[in-house]
């Protein structure tokens, strides 16, 4: 008569092999590594700043128009890669406590808003990388383009100081993060903030845009973090 019963408690309950929490963590990383990869190789062909002339644009999108066409194509595997890590971290950060899944929610509305700035800034930017020679006469055009991508870079920016402070303040409520990552990412909104707020400044070439660079590695650094130990997490759950 015990047998159905012994026979059901010796079943071995298994683990889905994609966990929200795994997904989240190789997508975060994903995205991570490729903007870092775009950031370093775009970097590297020293790319006018933001206050730059009809020539000097011209110029560096006509010496280097191969590259950055193949950067393009890496462009919708970051987006797909962010709105999987959100979409998918999502449960995890909310489950903790209601001040946590207020925070993560504030942290959701700054990705979406990243990921219009980000999809703004390069249609920008790819107008210029396809149609550079034809707008070679029209340099008012090209340097309109130009500071309008740059526009959208710093508040894109501003979109992440949101999503770095939702996201960063949930992380810790639920014990993902330790203190440190939390201040991390916190120092890292405040400093978005700050060039935000000094946007023409920045646009006219002041030395505070290099302020929102440090707060750019800083957020890829907390994203990259914060991915591994979610997959640390889901591999804790895993074998428990």
């Amino acid at each position: 008569m015990n047998t159905g019963f012994a026979m059901s408690s010796d079943r071995t309950v298994t683990t889905p092999a994609f966990r929200l929490d795994r997904i989240a963590g190789f997508t975060g990383l994903a995205f991570a590594l490729i903007v870092a990869c775009v950031n370093v190789i775009v970097g590297s062909m020293s790319p006018p700043p933001y206050d730059a002339r009809a020539a000097e644009i011209t110029s560096f999108f006509t010496n280097n128009g191969g590259t950055h066409a193949i950067m393009a194509g890496l462009i919708p595997f970051a987006v797909v890669s962010l709105f999987l890590f959100l979409a998918s971290s999502f449960p995890t950060l909310c489950k903790t406590s209601s001040e946590a899944a207020f925070w993560t929610r504030v942290g959701a509305v700054g990705l979406v808003l990243v990921e219009v700035m980000f999809l703004t800034r390069f249609l920008f930017e790819l107008v210029l990388i396809t149609n550079i020679e034809n707008l070679a006469g029209e340099p008012a055009v090209i340097e309109t383009l130009w500071w309008l991508q740059g526009a959208a870079m710093i508040f894109n920016g501003l979109a992440l100081a949101v999503a770095l402070l939702g996201l960063s303040r949930a992380a810790r409520l639920g014990g993902l993060i330790p203190a440190w990552q939390e201040l991390l990412g916190l120092g890292a909104a405040l400093a978005f903030f700050i060039v935000a707020v000094s946007s023409v400044a920045s646009l006219e070439g002041s030395p505070i845009g290099l302020l929102g660079l440090a707060a750019f590695v800083s957020w890829l650094v907390w994203l990259a973090l914060t991915s591994l130990r979610l997959l640390r997490s889901g591999d804790e759950t895993a074998t428990s």
